[in-house]
């Protein structure tokens, strides 16, 4: 189990002190928790898409990975990552990784049915994927932002690629993800020079609407099957999906460099490659290929 503090290290993260009264922030940070709480010290987490790698508190009691593609965000970070590498082309072995976590990336990619087919065959029998995805949400990250999904289009991802979707829930209610829409507007309009009294008008219709959205929140958590009754259109959903078997996990080196050894493929032909942890190329040895390694950091973009 994590030894920091999951709540305050959740609001540090950007989420904010008050993010409890935030019915959005408490619903990403469940899902956060419950993939921690499946998490082992004997465990593999591999992050794709990790950016800044800022979830790793809640993983770090297992051996985290994080893998991200470097093109995403030109001002983050990326030196906190273990691999560089396509996410719908993982340099990851076969059945290698007990978690799979993906968290606002699904949208940034141009072909999802291969991601999830990655995830599969990555996965061990029995691990799980924690993932998040927008479904009503403003275009970021330009231009790579490509998709938005439905409850419905997530449980078609993971039948069609062998996983079970154990859960798809959204991350809020109708009412909340019109607030954030106002929101949206009101930043549109004061960067355009938006007369002021309209400004205003929206910031009051947001406040309204932030107390709809928790009276909706009580009358869907008090009533069983109110949440059938009504049109979705949250912000995010949340999955939890499984890969079919019993999960098995066994040791790991503790050692960066033999943790990446036994979880490194050639994302062509998918076959293990091993890095000595000092030379600035990984080589494959069943093929001409070679892998640059810059500032200590594998990288296999295709």
């Amino acid at each position: 189990m994590p030894t920091v503090n999951l709540e305050q290290c959740f609001a540090d993260l950007g989420w904010g002190a008050d993010w409890r009264s935030d019915s959005h922030a408490v619903n990403v940070f469940k899902l956060m928790k419950a993939g921690s709480d499946f998490v082992t010290a004997d465990q593999i987490v591999l992050d794709v898409s990790a950016g800044e790698a800022k979830y790793k508190p809640f993983y770090d009691h297992g051996h985290y990975v994080a893998l991200d593609a470097t093109v995403g965000d030109k001002a983050w970070d990326y030196s906190k990552l273990d691999i560089v590498g396509d996410a719908m082309h993982l340099p990851i072995r076969s059945a290698s990784v007990d978690t799979v976590l993906n968290y606002t990336s699904l949208e940034h990619y141009t072909d999802p049915w291969a991601f999830f087919a990655e995830v599969s065959r990555v996965l061990k029998p029995g691990g799980k994927l924690f993932l998040f995805a927008p479904h009503f949400y403003e275009e970021h990250q330009q231009p790579y932002d490509f998709f938005r999904y439905t409850q419905f289009g997530m449980r078609h991802l993971c039948e069609r690629n062998g996983l079970i979707a154990d859960a798809v829930d959204p991350v809020c209610n109708v009412a909340y993800s019109a607030g954030s829409a106002i929101q949206v507007l009101i930043n549109s309009l004061q960067k355009l020079g938006g007369n002021d009294q309209a400004v205003q008008y929206l910031m009051n219709t947001k406040a309204t609407l932030k107390g709809i959205s928790a009276q909706l929140d009580a009358i869907l958590e008090s009533t069983p099957g109110a949440r059938a009754l009504v049109s979705q259109m949250p912000l995010l959903y949340l999955l939890q999906a499984s890969k079919p078997g019993t999960l098995v996990t066994t040791p790991h080196s503790s050692d960066r460099v033999a943790l990446l050894n036994e979880i490194m493929a050639d994302p062509f032909e998918k076959k293990p490659i091993v890095w000595d942890g000092k030379s600035e190329y990984v080589s494959a040895e069943f093929s001409n290929r070679r892998y640059p390694v810059i500032n200590g950091i594998p990288r296999f973009m295709m």
